[in-house]
């Protein structure tokens, strides 16, 4: 590998939704996001997390963390 050449994605940060991935430059530090990706269906989306990419960077899986839930009302007859 070639010093200073960037490498990697770097580890997302869990709040951020999209999750970003982001390359790391090892000679200056400097990061630039490589890869922004969120679910098509974000409703009740709580988190992303076990962001898995493939060697070539070219793939990535991931798993969502979801939260729904349902609200009934009712109105009591006197």
């Amino acid at each position: 590998m070639e010093r200073g050449r960037p490498v990697g994605p770097g580890l997302p940060r869990r709040a951020e939704i999209p999750c970003r991935l982001e390359r790391t430059d090892l000679a200056t530090g400097r990061r630039t996001v490589f890869k922004e990706f969120a679910p098509a269906d974000r409703t009740g989306l709580l988190s992303m997390r076990e962001i898995f990419v493939t060697d070539d960077l070219r793939s990535y899986a991931y798993t969502a963390y979801y939260q729904l839930s349902s609200l009934f009302e009712s109105e009591a007859k006197p």
